[in-house]
């Protein structure tokens, strides 16, 4: 098997689970190099897990070493990164966001299809389980004809949680380019396109406090909006709503239903592979839905960047989704409704 070269820009929280699960899980990747902003970090990571290089963004972009570049750096650089990448020839993968903008999505994925590149973009936990369970489920026909969805996710804010939670509330971050990716990834991978969007947004709180391990506090300025809701109308006739919130005293929810002419469907948290399928139908009998046969029911981060490489494109389904995001904002800015071209 050829396996393609990788190399990692980003060494913050989420690459020990791409760095481990690469080096375990998917026998197409083989994982060359990193880099991070801070090189001692990713050197760090290298003596960790045994990784043979380091090298900086422009020697890993420069290298003909690495085939692959996968990017996990804080929101606001993916388009860039993405963009010299693709100007080096390199296939690329990377963390949501796409880009900050749909303008910006659609440049990137013209640029990489007109030179015969490789673009993917997370999330990959569509392609898990639990979501090839709902996926099968709505293919048999037993939800019936779709009628619409609910996505609702809310929460004071990840500065409980995350050790440097800066970036969340900087450009390129905010819920609905946080959390959105999920939700909006599955619901069209479910439901199919999305033909038009309405929007409302706002930010409740100019600055956010995180407390420190030694105890002190810090306050974060606030640049983009926390409180977003949308409204999808798909190709189909369905209609969705989305919250996706960072600003109310309440404890973490993170939901999805669809709902047919048959019953209703709840996938678990679209930010995982596996985990519980439920049905209610129309006599009101919850019933769990067995999981379709699938080995990617752990945390399998990766799994999209392993599929790029064998062919599999999901750098269309990653712009339209984009699309949807930056119609949603647009939308809370004009009043007006949305069309997706």
């Amino acid at each position: 098997m050829n396996k393609s070269r990788v190399g990692i820009i980003g060494c913050g929280n989420i690459s020990d689970t791409y760095i481990r699960n690469i080096q375990t899980k998917f026998d197409n990747l083989d994982l060359v190099a990193l880099s991070n902003r801070h090189i001692e970090k990713a050197r760090e990571k290298a003596q960790k897990y045994n990784i043979r290089s380091v090298m900086t963004v422009e020697e890993m972009l420069s290298s003909s070493e690495i085939d692959t570049v996968l990017i996990l750096t804080p929101p606001d650089s993916h388009g860039s990164l993405v963009k010299q990448a693709i100007d080096r020839d390199k296939n690329v993968y990377v963390e949501k966001p796409f880009a900050l903008t749909d303008t910006e999505a659609q440049i990137l994925y013209e640029s990489a299809k007109s030179k015969g590149l490789k673009l993917g973009v997370a999330p990959d936990t569509i392609y898990g389980g639990a979501y090839a369970t709902c996926r099968n489920f709505i293919e048999s026909g037993k939800l019936g004809d779709i009628v619409g969805a609910e996505v609702r996710f809310t929460s004071h804010g990840p500065e409980s949680w995350h050790p440097n939670p800066d970036f969340y509330y900087k450009k390129g971050g905010g819920p609905l380019l946080d959390v959105g990716p999920y939700d909006i990834s599955a619901l069209v991978n479910l439901i199919g396109p999305v033909e038009s969007v309405m929007g409302m947004s706002k930010k409740t709180f100019l600055r956010r406090s995180k407390v420190c391990s030694d105890n002190s506090t810090r306050t974060i300025d606030v640049d983009v909006d926390t409180y977003q809701c949308g409204m999808l109308k798909f190709e189909n006739g369905a209609i969705a709503t989305l919250s996706f919130i960072f600003d109310i005293y309440a404890t973490e929810e993170h939901s999805l239903a669809i709902y047919g002419t048959e019953g209703t469907l709840y996938p678990p948290n679209p930010n995982g592979f596996g985990d519980t399928v439920l049905f209610l139908d129309k006599k009101g009998k919850m019933v769990k839905i067995p999981l379709s046969s699938n080995i990617y029911l752990d945390e399998s981060r990766g799994l999209g960047l392993s599929r790029m490489i064998d062919g599999y494109d999901s750098s269309k389904l990653a712009l339209h989704v984009m699309k949807i995001m930056s119609s949603i904002v647009r939308s809370s800015d004009t009043g007006a409704a949305v069309l997706i071209k």
